[in-house]
């Protein structure tokens, strides 16, 4: 089933209050003809607009960070297997809540070996020291920078180990540890994350510095 999102107003907030005894009348926003807007420390409602979020955090956050990142991977790496296999359909939904200790047989054995390949490379420790330095905020336009760039060595991670344990069909020869060769971009991006004066909020503008000679 499809989730909606709905946005309630409480009728004292259109309609407004009668006065009593100990306080005036509180005019609604139907009498008033306006719509009353939270500041952003207020705001709880995801229909209210985006609100600026930020990560941060030492080594140990983004290590988990990372794990988790490859546990959704792997995950739905095989709910695509299974669907393919049976003709189930895909879940819409991603298994953002599973957790390691909840595989079993096979699948904790083959998680364990990509996790050990995770935490092996030293790609993946350079950002994992850089983006800790001085638990800086992180914003969403640089984790998805730093992410979509990392995404194909995390998904050679899943298939080669994958494929080894006969877990999907989906063969994925290149080395998981250097998938592309690429080792001198992801070094130049993590000295670039380390000099961060983390002025960069929007994609475009850190997309320039992070990439830069």
């Amino acid at each position: 089933m499809d989730r909606h999102l709905y946005r309630f107003r409480t009728a004292d907030r259109l309609l407004g209050k009668d006065a009593t005894e100990t306080k005036e009348a509180v005019p609604g926003e139907l009498e008033k003809l306006e719509i009353y807007f939270a500041p952003p420390e207020q705001l709880n409602d995801p229909l209210e607009g985006y609100k600026e979020i930020y990560w941060a955090g030492d080594e140990i956050v983004w290590a988990n960070f990372f794990r988790h990142y490859l546990l959704i991977l792997a995950l739905r790496s095989w709910e695509i297997d299974d669907a393919v296999m049976s003709g189930v359909p895909l879940p819409n939904e991603l298994p953002i809540g599973q957790y390691p200790a909840n595989l079993r047989g096979v699948y904790l054995f083959a998680f364990q070996e990509m996790d050990y390949l995770l935490q092996s490379s030293e790609i993946f420790q350079g950002y994992i020291k850089a983006l800790s330095k001085a638990e800086r905020k992180h914003y969403k336009p640089q984790l998805l920078l730093y992410l979509s760039s990392l995404h194909t060595r995390f998904l050679t991670i899943v298939l080669s180990v994958s494929y080894k344990y006969e877990l999907t069909g989906a063969h994925h020869p290149e080395n998981p540890g250097d998938p592309l060769g690429d080792s001198d971009f992801h070094l130049k991006i993590i000295s670039n994350i380390e000099a961060d004066d983390g002025q960069h909020r929007d994609f475009e503008s850190y997309m320039l510095p992070l990439t830069e000679n």
